[in-house]
């Protein structure tokens, strides 16, 4: 299941949500509400499937491991660069 499929999904809870919004019908709301747990639980599953393989310490080296939770967790400043083009010198006046 990747982000395509999570997108697709997430369009369809949406729409379904804003017809339920405009008719107002019991119908519509019990579709909506159905889809919408079965969208949670898929989507939970996948992100708990996703964090085990993550942190898997079979897989991983503690270093790799230590990565990936300050990723996770944004523990550590994300480290940026300047690139610096052109620099101009102009000489003050005395």
């Amino acid at each position: 299941m990747g982000h395509s499929w999570n997108k697709t999904n997430s369009n369809h809870k949406n729409k379904l949500y804003k017809k339920w919004r405009s008719t107002h019908n019991a119908d519509d709301e019990h579709k909506y509400k159905n889809y919408r747990k079965l969208f949670k639980t898929v989507t939970q599953a996948a992100q708990t499937a996703f964090y085990k393989e993550k942190f898997d310490s079979r897989i991983n080296t503690i270093k790799q491991l230590w990565t990936n939770l300050n990723q996770v967790c944004m523990l550590c400043k994300v480290k940026t660069r300047t690139n610096i083009d052109n620099l101009m010198y102009r000489e003050l006046a005395q």
